[in-house]
C-alpha cells in the first residue's frame, strides 16, 4: 500500500483522484491530498525561510501531479488515435460509419459476427477515453 500526501490545488486535486479511480481497479494504494496550509508567518529570518521553502515544496508537489496528469493525457490521447484508425479500418471494409454500425448493432439489427463484436468493443474503449480525456482537460 502507497501513502502519499502532497500539497496541491483543488483543480489538480480533482483531475489527479479521477485518474486514480481509473486505475484503482489495478493497483493498491491509498492516496491522501490534503489542502494546502502554509505554516504561519512569525518575526524574523527563519520564519521567512520557512514560509519560502514551504512555497517551494508545494510548488514542486504541485508539479509532481500536473505531470502525472499531462502524462495520463498524453497516453489517451495516443490510445484514442489508435483506436480511431482500428474503427476507420471497420468503416473501410464495411462501408458504413462507427456510430451508424454502433447504433445498429445495439438495436441487434446486426448479427454476433466476430468483427461487429471486436468493433463495438473498440468503439466502446474510444467513447469512454474520450470521456476520461476531457475529464482531465
Amino acid at each position: 500500500m502507497l501513502n502519499l500526501q502532497l500539497h496541491i490545488q483543488p483543480q489538480t486535486e480533482q483531475k489527479l483522484k479521477k485518474i486514480l479511480t481509473y486505475t484503482a481497479n489495478w493497483h493498491n494504494f491509498t492516496f491522501l491530498i490534503p489542502h494546502p496550509n502554509p505554516p504561519p508567518l512569525g518575526e524574523g529570518v527563519y520564519e521567512k525561510r520557512r514560509l519560502c521553502q514551504f512555497a517551494v515544496y508545494t510548488h514542486d508537489q504541485e508539479m509532481f501531479a500536473l505531470n502525472i496528469i499531462a502524462y495520463q493525457i498524453t497516453e489517451l490521447q495516443k490510445g484514442i488515435l489508435n483506436l480511431r484508425l482500428d474503427m476507420k479500418q471497420f468503416e473501410e471494409k464495411y462501408r458504413i460509419t462507427t456510430e451508424e454500425f454502433y447504433q445498429q448493432f445495439e438495436q441487434g439489427i446486426l448479427g454476433d459476427n466476430e468483427d461487429f463484436i471486436v468493433w463495438s468493443g473498440i468503439y466502446e474503449i474510444f467513447r469512454e477515453n474520450e470521456q476520461r480525456l476531457q475529464e482531465l482537460r
